[in-house]
Formats: structure tokens, sequence, C-alpha cells
């Protein structure tokens, strides 16, 4: 190990080929390790360092810091300062510690800690694990098969390309999935959850939560609270749990379950599929119907046939179905735990 002390002042040091110990002391100082294993601290001020090739481990202790890592499978550590922290090649440990970070994994399998602060993470390509600790963060997988985790605070998740794992943490979070299957879950708070393309799963867990399952076959879980579930195209599974929930299965042949409480099982248009519905007028559940997308229906008339008039609702065999202006009678959905079904199970909406 060959040591290099910077002293007060802006320096600038260039390490050896060997194995370096750099330290930068006061100043603003730009600090490279070169070839080798090497050991950069920083110290005090806005440094800018660079680790090189070799396994390096970079440290800073104040000031606002630009740290490099170059090749080989590094330790970088942000410490005081609203840091920029970048891994490149390999698989990388990144800390960025207090205040705001922007960190970077690039190339390799990353671990991503954004520690206190609104810090900004990007796990870059391959599969890696970002945790954003507390403060509002910003936190995105990119490619690769990613583990993403909020923590505390207001936190925005993507999961971008590959098959992740989200977690929301504690707070008001926002999780978006991405282009293929992937688990989302919300934990604590009020999370709005959003599936994308792919066979995704999304949890609410605590909270009011809304789920938006996206354009294939989802699966969507409420958890506790009054949930708000949407599950787009495809056949999905929709799961309200416990709480007053809103269940909307979009298009496809949806299966749609509210759970305890008084749930609402919502329809937009006629022609978004048949679904099935555990609807319970017992437990106060209503079916609530977009009157635009029901020729502007003002009342709701529904007959006991499976051929109802225009503009009006029929109930059949447990099938609800609708005909509209032009005479077209649609079948909306299947309610095998309802013998009966009236007016006054409806709400307009």
């Amino acid at each position: 190990m060959i040591p290099s002390t910077a002293g007060g002042g802006n320096d600038s040091i260039l390490g050896s080929a060997g194995n370096d110990y750099v330290y930068g002391d006061d100043g603003n100082d730009w600090l490279e390790g070169n070839t080798g294993n090497d050991s950069i601290n920083a110290g005090w001020g806005n440094d800018t360092i660079y680790g090189g090739t070799g396994d390096d481990y970079l440290y800073d202790w104040y000031g606002d810091d630009y740290m490099y890592g170059g090749g080989g499978n590094d330790t970088i550590i942000g410490d005081d300062g609203n840091d920029w922290l970048e891994g490149n090649i390999g698989n990388d440990s990144l800390v960025g510690d207090w205040d705001h970070d922007t960190i970077s994994g690039s190339d390799g399998n990353d671990t991503l800690s954004g520690g206190s602060g609104n810090d900004s993470l990007d796990g870059g390509e391959d599969n890696d694990f970002l945790d954003g600790g507390s403060g509002n963060d910003t936190l995105s997988g990119s490619n690769g098969n990613d583990l993403l985790t909020g923590g505390d605070g207001n936190d925005l998740i993507s999961g971008g390309g590959g098959q992740d794992y989200i977690e929301g943490g504690w707070n008001d979070d926002t999780l978006k999935g991405g282009s293929e299957a992937d688990f989302l879950t919300g934990g604590y708070g009020n999370d709005q959850i959003l599936g994308g393309t792919g066979n995704d799963l999304l949890r609410g867990e605590e909270g009011d939560d809304t789920l938006r399952g996206g354009g294939d076959d989802d699966l969507l879980l409420g958890g506790y609270g009054n949930d708000y579930l949407t599950g787009g195209g495809g056949n999905d599974l929709l799961l309200g749990e416990d709480g007053d929930d809103n269940l909307n299965g979009g298009g496809g042949s949806d299966t749609l379950y509210g759970g305890s409480g008084a749930d609402q099982f919502q329809f937009y248009s006629p022609n978004q599929g048949v679904d099935t519905l555990d609807f319970n007028s017992k437990q106060g559940d209503k079916i609530s119907i977009y009157s635009p997308g029901f020729d502007n229906i003002e009342t709701i008339i529904l007959v006991q046939t499976n051929n109802p008039g225009n503009g009006q609702f029929g109930y059949f065999n447990r099938t609800l179905y609708y005909t509209d202006n032009t005479g077209t009678t649609y079948t909306l959905a299947f309610l095998p735990y309802s013998p009966t079904l009236k007016a006054t199970d409806f709400v307009l909406l």
C-alpha cells in the first residue's frame, strides 16, 4: 500500500499502478487511484474522486462530492453532503449516507443505499438492490431483475425492465412495475401502485391504496383500508379484502371479490368484458354504473329477464345484462352468490 496525503488546499493526486492509500484532507481536491485496489478518503471539501481499475474503497467526510468507481467491484460512501456516486463496471456497493444524493450503479449487480435525505437511485444494468432509506426518494431499477424498497418517506419507485420486486415501505408511495411480470407491495401509507405490462401481482397492504393492473393478466390485493382496484386489460383477479373497496375489472373477463366491507363494483361501459362478482347486498355492496358509458341513463330500470328493453338492465339466472339504445344486449357479469337483485342495489356515477 502506497500512501499519499494532500494536506490543506485544493490538491490533485494521481495514484500509482499499485494498491494506494490517498487522503485528501481539507480543500476541493481531485483524487484518482489509477490501477490497483485503492483506498481513497477525500476528507473535507467538494472533491472529485476516481477509483480507476481494481476493487476500490472511496470515502468522503464532508462536502458535495463526485465519486466514480471505475472498473472493479467498488465500495463508495458519500457521508455528509449532497454527493454524486457512480459505480460504473463491476458489482458495486454505493451508500449515500447523509443529505440529498444521486447514486448510479451502471453495469453489474449493484447495491445502492440512499441513507437519509431525498435521494435519487438508478440501478442501471443487471440485477440490483436499491434501498432509498429515509426521505422522499426516487428509485429506478432500469434493466435487470431488481429489488427496490423505498423505506421511510413518500417515494417514487419504478422497476423498469426485468422482473422486479418493489416495496414502498412507510408513508405514501408511488410504485410502477415496468415491462415484465413484477411484484409490487405498498406497505404502510396510502399508495399508488401501477403494474404496467406483464402479469403483475399488486398488493396494497395498509392504508387506502389505488391499484391499477395494466394490460395483461394481473392479481390485485387491496389489503387493509378502503382501496380502489382497476384491472385494466387482460383477465384479472381483484381481491378487495378488508375495508370498503371500489373494484373495476376493466377490459377482459375478470373476477372481482370485494371481501369484507361495503364494496362497489364499477362498470364504465357495457362492452368491457364479462366479470364474476362476489356481490353481497347484505354487506352493503353496490353495483356502480357510469352513466355516460351507458347511454347517459338517468335512472336504473331493472327487469327480471335476459332480454331487457333499450336502456334497461336485466337480471336472469344470476347473470346481469344491459341493452343499449340501439337494441344490442350485453352480458355484464355473473353474480354466483346473489339469487336476486334489485334496482336499489345500483348507484349511478
